[in-house]
């Protein structure tokens, strides 16, 4: 009898080698083909965070700038002159794009720092200066807003005296200012223009005339509509006419961000939102924020 050999049973054949390739080839592939799916999903989940959070960041950016609207003017005040008119809220309708807008209104020159007359005005054509509580945070060009609280009218600076606290400005023929003029504590605002637009899917703002400024990605469409004192109850118009201080009280934003990728495995298209048609197919996701805001300053 042959003594038992421990060496036979040592090793593994290459058909079980080959098994436990082929199984654990299964394995890695299953683990891998998980990853890839929620490496997928968590890239999709982000691009959608991203997309709410720009569409919210642009429309709070958006209202306060609309809540702001006319504050300093009057519905008595006198706008016209010099330089064109001035108002609140000045639309641009579009239909085959995206709308735009220009709102105005005053604020402090300098930050918690309130600007009054010192020295009555009787009228804006009999002199070229005016003496002021406080000249920090003027220049030269400068629009600038004088309220009394029920009259505003509006002037363009010349010329800072710093030493005499006055403000040259445009002498304006005939007069704008109310009957009686404005009295010594009639504020002072320095008056912002801030322009709003999209751009290559950028929301963009120009502030008082300067360059084009970057401020929101990724937002593809933005739809406005209005109502007022001239409007008929409850009807929206996106290209409202007349336009001055009583015709627009509420404005309804409509405004669509979209993801910054696209994802193949989704099919969707730019919605009909107001007279801008409906875009083509393709596959980027989107998120549409609509809101209401009152103009209170109107």
């Amino acid at each position: 009898m042959k003594p038992f050999s421990r060496y036979k049973l040592a090793g593994f054949s290459l058909v079980e080698i080959l098994v436990a390739l082929c199984l654990g080839g299964v394995v890695v592939s299953s683990v891998y083909s998980l990853f890839v799916l929620q490496n997928k999903s968590y890239v999709n989940q982000n691009n959608i965070a991203e997309m709410q959070q720009n569409a919210r960041m642009a429309v709070n950016i958006l209202s306060a700038e609309f809540r702001m609207a006319g504050f300093g003017f009057s519905m008595n005040g006198d706008y016209s002159r010099p330089g064109g008119t001035t108002y609140a809220v000045s639309p641009v309708n579009s239909s085959v794009g995206a709308d735009s807008v220009t709102i105005q209104y005053g604020i402090d020159p300098s930050p918690n720092t309130s600007v009054t007359l010192t020295n009555p005005m009787a009228n804006s054509n009999s002199g070229i200066s005016m003496v002021v509580s406080n000249t920090a945070g003027f220049e030269a060009n400068d629009y600038i807003i004088i309220s009394d609280g029920q009259n505003a009218s509006r002037l363009q600076v010349t010329g800072i005296n710093t030493g005499a606290s006055t403000l040259q400005y445009t002498s304006v023929s005939p007069n704008i200012f109310p009957s009686g003029g404005f009295g010594t504590g009639s504020r002072i605002y320095k008056l912002r223009q801030v322009a709003y637009r999209i751009s290559n899917n950028v929301l963009q703002s120009q502030t008082n005339n300067g360059d084009w400024q970057d401020v929101v990605n990724n937002i593809e469409d933005l739809q406005l509509a209005y109502q007022g004192t001239t409007t008929p109850s409850g009807t929206w118009l996106d290209n409202p006419s007349p336009v001055n201080q009583t015709t627009i009280t509420v404005v309804q934003v409509n405004l669509l961000a979209r993801s910054s990728a696209i994802d193949v495995n989704f099919t969707g298209q730019r919605p009909l939102l107001r007279d801008h048609a409906i875009g083509s197919f393709d596959h980027f996701r989107r998120k549409l924020l609509t809101t209401t805001i009152r103009i209170r300053n109107l």
